[in-house]
């Protein structure tokens, strides 16, 4: 079903329903707070939030693509790679001291995600 829509079609309504979204939200604590909170951040906070968007637009794209153009479940397994990425940003961008337990979690996350995709490989590679 999803495959028969174009990728930038369902993005332009991903990202228009999230500007109204964001904008009501914004809009709404500007009449409570007396003014726009957007307009004191200074410009390089205003710069990572732009290149943030760019990123996630681009990541977003990509998922969209894959899952049309392949296996849905094979790429949101894949997806789960997140966590890891996740877990080094907290470590490396912000400085975040994670618990045993934490990296437990992701551990078994990544050799489950792993697996699934080492065993879903060798099933179709004997199936040829």
């Amino acid at each position: 079903m999803m495959s028969d829509v174009p990728w930038y079609v369902i993005m332009f309504w991903h990202c228009f329903l999230g500007f109204i979204l964001t904008f009501s939200l914004v809009s709404v604590e500007a009449m409570l707070a007396g003014t726009f909170r957007i307009f004191n951040y200074p410009a390089e906070s205003l710069i990572i939030l732009g290149i943030c968007a760019v990123l996630d637009f681009s990541a977003l794209s990509t998922q969209v693509i894959a899952c049309q153009s392949g296996e849905l479940g094979l790429v949101s397994i894949i997806g789960y790679s997140i966590v890891i990425y996740s877990f080094l940003a907290d470590l490396i961008i912000f400085h975040v001291t994670l618990t045993g337990l934490q990296f437990l979690g992701a551990g078994i996350i990544l050799v489950v995600t792993i697996g699934t995709v080492l065993i879903k490989n060798n099933l179709a590679k004997k199936a040829e």
